[in-house]
């Protein structure tokens, strides 16, 4: 039988990795959403390449690298080769997203530089230290946050942060001198790890398995904003003269005071933020706003901006921070992704039939993944077959 041939063009595949890496712009936002939704039949082939990209931009953003030059090199690497083809056969597509992988390894190993603290020097000696949290300091040191015992490092400016390898990351406010200038911090957490972050003013936040936080060392007199990539569960202290502000996805969060989680993976197409107390308000691109209350669950779609309001268990929403994983009636393909983040695995579909099966239960973090795939196979008709870091749904 003949297969079925579609092209995904070039152009579309730099918007998609300018997307993952960060580079993008609203116009070409505009420009992507504009193509995706003229074209449905790639949504999840789409969906798939930009998976496969921010894994790579999280892995390698451990690395220093030379961004605007990097950036070239992949515009032209991508524009020197005939449009990748996808198919509908599976093998097809993996391959396709193989070719590109080949093009973004070729550019990484090409412009990387030593790491200062802490050095990595070969992509083979790199897989000793993953899925370690990284710290970037305002200056560009990395530092990988793995060392044995309380650990006390420091800021350019003498600014003191301790940090207890694994689980928490504090800024020490009374080492704080008179602001001079804002100095930016971001916390690297990669696949199948968590990590807690205590902010300068206070706030609490716990972050999920591969997400981004970019925040400032010391807040400002006006306001106290971060920038979120990934999901993150924020207990914010309560503050009148200056609101907490959180960015993702071009979406504006501001609060005074109040405990919230945001979803924000952007190959999720969404952004969800739950509220367990107090009360946030919602800016969204076109001078929108809305305001939640407790128990709400706001979604918005990153598509189209169009808003979803419902009132939730918000148990089944924030309790990853406590290392419990909760679904309620999720499908499958779902609960896949969150387990690949979680796990730091990959989850392949051979029956695709079984993306759309649902499921409801908890399980806590320290259960092994092959825990809850028993229990999956032992109710319904669907087999995993485990091989390293893959897993087959069969």
């Amino acid at each position: 039988m003949e297969r079925e041939d579609n092209t995904i063009p070039n152009f579309i595949i730099e918007l998609l990795a300018g997307k993952a890496y960060g580079l993008s712009t609203p116009e070409k936002e505009k420009r992507l959403q504009h193509w995706l939704t003229a074209n449905p039949q790639y949504s999840q082939s789409s969906k798939e390449l930009l998976v496969l990209l921010e894994k790579h931009y999280y892995l390698n953003l451990q690395k220093k690298v030379n961004k605007e030059k990097g950036w070239k090199s992949i515009q032209q690497k991508i524009q020197s080769k005939k449009s990748i083809r996808i198919f509908t056969q599976k093998w097809s597509k993996i391959a396709a997203l193989i070719f590109v992988l080949i093009g973004l390894t070729w550019y990484f190993k090409s412009y990387i530089i030593k790491p200062l603290k802490d050095k990595v020097d070969t992509e083979s000696s790199y897989s000793q230290v993953n899925n370690k949290a990284v710290l970037v300091l305002s200056n560009g040191n990395q530092l990988i946050l793995d060392n044995p015992g309380d650990t006390l490092l420091e800021e350019s400016g003498g600014l003191g942060i301790r940090n207890k390898p694994g689980e928490l990351l504090t800024y020490d406010q009374s080492s704080f001198k008179e602001i001079i200038e804002i100095k930016i911090n971001k916390l690297l957490v990669p696949s199948g790890t968590r990590y807690q972050l205590l902010l300068s003013d206070g706030t609490k936040v716990w972050m999920n398995s591969l997400s981004t936080l970019e925040y400032p060392v010391v807040f400002g007199k006006s306001e106290r904003r971060v920038m979120l990539k990934g999901e993150a569960f924020f207990e914010v202290t309560h503050d009148t003269t200056r609101p907490f502000i959180v960015v993702a996805n071009n979406n504006e969060i501001m609060v005074l005071g109040t405990s919230f989680n945001v979803s924000a993976y952007e190959s999720d197409n969404r952004m969800e933020t739950t509220l367990v107390e107090g009360s946030v308000e919602i800016y969204i691109p076109g001078n929108n706003s809305f305001k939640l209350v407790p128990s709400q669950l706001a979604t918005i779609n990153t598509l189209n901006n169009s808003v979803n309001i419902v009132t939730v268990n918000t148990r089944y929403y924030t309790s990853w921070k406590d290392d419990i994983l909760y679904f309620d009636n999720l499908p499958l393909q779902e609960l896949a992704t969150r387990l690949e983040r979680w796990y730091d695995v990959e989850i392949i579909f051979k029956n695709e039939r079984a993306r759309q099966l649902h499921f409801s239960g908890a399980m806590e973090n320290n259960r092994n993944i092959q825990f809850l795939l028993n229990l999956i196979s032992q109710t319904t008709h669907v087999k995993f077959e485990i091989n390293g870091k893959k897993i087959f749904v069969e």
